[in-house]
């Protein structure tokens, strides 16, 4: 369980064919996050850094109905897949050139 914006979230594994995976056309996801519930869903059939790149996705989701962040589904898709792939990497220069600021400022 987690806490995003005082809200509580669950994370829940379930089977590749869950209907909790189940999108509208019918077809199969590997994640997917139920606002009603305040519960991902992700198929216990991944691992490695695509369960990573999953999780972060869907908390990304999460993140988003408990701030009351609204989009269309396309722009947040787009969003949660852009913080999934390349956040390290956006969050790994934000923090050296904040530590190259703080320590200039320290010094100067």
């Amino acid at each position: 369980m987690f806490q995003v914006n005082g809200l509580n979230w669950r994370i829940s594994l379930v089977e590749p064919h869950s209907h909790m995976l189940r999108r509208s056309d019918r077809s199969y996801t590997v994640g997917m996050c139920d606002r009603t519930e305040q519960t991902i869903y992700v198929s216990s059939a991944l691992q490695g850094e695509f369960l990573r790149k999953v999780l972060i996705h869907e908390v990304c989701h999460s993140a988003m109905m408990s701030y009351g962040i609204i989009m269309s589904i396309e722009q947040e898709e787009l969003f949660c897949d852009l913080i999934a792939t390349y956040g390290d990497e956006i969050f790994e220069i934000a923090d050296r050139v904040f530590a190259a600021l703080n320590q200039n400022r320290i010094v100067a």
